[in-house]
């Protein structure tokens, strides 16, 4: 059954361990294909909040599940840097030896992994509201935590996860109260219903792919954003909540071959309201 009224069609496809992703496709099957990964947490239900677009821009996307997500079987001993090493296996199975990547929130350190570890495939990298790498952040609670403490952190995403998981409806719910730019859109009732349909397919088999996900994408990540050697294509709001601009800026300021585009007053939904022209953007890309 596909999870989303747009996708053309889901499974999981093996990687070089035996393990199986899980993968969601939108769009033309046979347009530029854009590999698109989820936030934190998510599922391949919705990854970008604006998938249904990919049909009519000529884009063949494919939501990857990370480990412990979804479909996706777990590999708690698993790496930030090695998700490329599943990306290509995934693609290779996919029939798609050349494309872009595309990362949402904390999605976005696996499409930057890809852009410097995968070259010769990857042609694009995309973020949408993205995490900057954690030594940039080293002001916030949880990352000051982790880097002190990793059993105190990983038992406070644990519970975190639980309680999200818990009442996945009340979780969601609570988006549209946080005061903000983003709150008119997380209360609209499509992407309430989005939300929700994602995080209870990311928890299909508990909470743990969450909680090591967290954890790695607020440790060092194992590359630099110096080692990415393709052409990056960076979207923000200028008032996110999540991942602050000053410290984007601060991890991009020396990247070459990085273009920031930056929504005035907007937060961490770019996603939901400028689809259309970031997809756009990115498939010109792809060549």
């Amino acid at each position: 059954m596909l999870l989303g009224a747009d996708a053309r069609r889901e499974g999981v496809v093996s990687v070089r361990d035996g393990r199986s992703l899980g993968f969601a496709e939108w769009g033309d099957p046979n347009g530029h294909p854009v590999v698109a990964f989820h936030g934190g947490p998510g599922s391949r239900a919705m990854t970008l909040g604006c998938e249904e677009h990919a049909d009519q821009l000529g884009l063949r996307i494919v939501c990857l599940e990370r480990p412990g997500f979804g479909l996706s079987d777990p590999a708690p001993e698993r790496s930030l840097i090695g998700w490329a090493n599943d990306v290509a296996d995934a693609t290779h199975a996919l029939d798609a030896p050349e494309f872009a990547v595309v990362g949402v929130s904390a999605g976005a350190p696996y499409a930057l992994a890809c852009g410097a570890q995968l070259a010769v495939q990857v042609r694009r990298v995309g973020v949408i509201g993205g995490l900057a790498p954690p030594q940039v952040r080293s002001d916030d609670p949880f990352v000051e935590l982790l880097s002190r403490d990793r059993v105190a952190a990983e038992a406070a995403a644990r519970e975190h996860f639980e309680g999200m998981a818990a009442d996945v409806p009340a979780s969601v719910r609570a988006m549209a109260t946080r005061p903000g730019p983003d709150q008119a859109v997380y209360a609209r009732p499509d992407v309430q219903a989005r939300f929700e349909r994602t995080r209870r397919e990311a928890f299909r088999n508990g909470v743990d792919g969450a909680v090591l996900d967290l954890l790695l994408v607020n440790t060092a990540w194992g590359f630099e954003l110096r080692d990415i050697a393709v052409p990056t294509r960076w979207w923000h709001g200028s008032l996110d909540p999540i991942a602050p601009l000053s410290t984007v800026r601060a991890a991009t300021s020396d990247v070459p071959d990085c273009e920031l585009t930056v929504y005035e007053d907007e937060g961490h939904a770019i996603g939901f309201t400028h689809g259309v022209e970031i997809l756009r953007a990115l498939g010109s890309r792809v060549t």
